[in-house]
């Protein structure tokens, strides 16, 4: 069972990159931005470095923690997109990878294990916090998208008019 499975939606990332871009109707310049990535597709990042199974089970406590920091990090400067990104990496790590490590049980006391399971849901608690801003910010990019395409399309006056020329 995924863990973020509950999370995965259409939703919005970070970044705007700012485009200069003008139409026919208005000489005005407007600022574009590139459509923000899924739920689906900031889960697929997280992926990344893929699991070992080899290296220790420090190697990837160390790992979790630091996605962890990164993401509050992130989540400081509202970068969301990134902030979704780290905690879905250390939420997969905590909760579906390091069970199945064969030093799990052995190098890990009870206690650690339910403190780790503790730091896990506070994890899942940012990313539940996350998921109606990413999918805010890609409902914005879809408004002013749109906004921009009624912007950019030509009235019924000038498409009747284009229709009467092309007819000649």
């Amino acid at each position: 069972m995924c863990i973020l499975g509950d999370i995965r939606s259409k939703a919005t990332s970070e970044h705007a990159v700012t485009v200069e871009a003008t139409n026919a109707n208005s000489p005005q310049v407007e600022p574009l931005r590139r459509r923000p990535p899924t739920i689906a597709e900031l889960v697929e990042r997280a992926q990344d470095p893929p699991w070992d199974p080899t290296k220790s089970l420090r190697h990837w406590l160390r790992t979790a923690e630091k996605a962890r920091k990164d993401g509050n990090r992130h989540a400081e400067h509202q970068n969301h997109g990134s902030a979704f990104v780290e905690y879905a990496r250390a939420a997969l790590i905590i909760f579906e990878k390091l069970p199945t490590h064969q030093e799990y049980p052995t190098l890990l006391r009870v206690d650690q294990r339910q403190n780790l399971e503790l730091n896990g849901q506070d994890i899942l608690q940012s990313l539940s916090q996350l998921k109606p801003i990413l999918k805010d910010e890609y409902k914005q990019w879809l408004a002013t998208r749109s906004t921009a395409a009624d912007r950019s399309r030509p009235s019924k006056n000038e498409r009747s008019v284009d229709r009467k020329r092309n007819a000649r």
